[in-house]
């Protein structure tokens, strides 16, 4: 009897015990409009040979979403008033005052689209990726990553010949 008494006890006080356990957790909640990143900062692209071992910088503002994420930044680049459908990728970062990328890699990436020599207008954006789940298919996987793509910016560009 006195053993039967001491079960029942024991299992009320883990009943107990389960019903005032709280779960402590953080809740991430994608805001309706995130916010893309905008490109803030495009260097003078009046490129030289001589200055091949140079740094050129872009700056970007970073996406918000409503919480702290990590995000992968393209800089994307296509001929001023075309659409972005194959765009040249110039550089990536993972943080958006990051987009540097040396004079003579610059000129070589946008040779494939553009001519060395001749003033051209480009129009340049940045389009961050964010992956937040791995694997499951739902939005914001890798097979389904969240996009975020700045206004496009107008810049003069002149190439110098490989």
């Amino acid at each position: 009897m006195m053993s039967k008494m001491l079960k029942y006890t024991f299992i009320a006080c883990l009943f107990v015990v389960s019903l005032s356990c709280e779960k402590e957790e953080d809740r991430v909640y994608l805001v309706e409009n995130a916010v893309a990143p905008e490109l803030t900062t495009i260097p003078n692209l009046s490129l030289q040979a001589a200055n091949a071992s140079d740094t050129l910088r872009f700056i970007a503002s970073a996406v918000e979403t409503g919480f702290q994420v990590s995000a992968k930044y393209i800089l994307e680049a296509t001929i001023s008033g075309e659409s972005f459908d194959k765009p040249v990728s110039v550089v990536s970062a993972n943080k958006p005052d990051e987009l540097k990328v040396g004079v003579k890699k610059f000129n070589d990436a946008m040779l494939r689209k553009f001519p060395a020599n001749q003033p051209t207008n480009v129009d340049f954006r940045v389009r961050a990726v964010l992956v937040v789940d791995a694997g499951t298919g739902a939005l914001g996987s890798s097979t389904n990553p969240l996009e975020y793509v700045s206004q496009v910016k107008t810049a003069n560009v002149t190439l110098f010949p490989k």
